[in-house]
């Protein structure tokens, strides 16, 4: 069975797995790229608020976790 988008899904985010430990990885890597990837290709300066997923990770905690991703 599909795992729902985060939009229709009712589970808490720390459910969802964005609890402590995703909280401390987002710090770590708003510190390290603190600009926005979308505007900084657009030739604009503005503080990244959001980390996103290169690719859609679905449930899988090996590609929520991979780094690169």
């Amino acid at each position: 069975m599909p795992v729902p988008s985060w939009r229709s899904d009712k589970r808490s985010s720390s459910e969802r797995g964005y609890g402590r430990k995703w909280k401390k990885a987002r710090v770590a890597f708003l510190d390290a790229n603190p600009l926005c990837i979308g505007c900084e290709a657009k030739g604009r300066a503005v503080p990244a608020t959001v980390v996103n997923h290169r690719t859609p990770h679905r449930g899988d905690l090996k590609l929520f976790w991979d780094r690169k991703n």
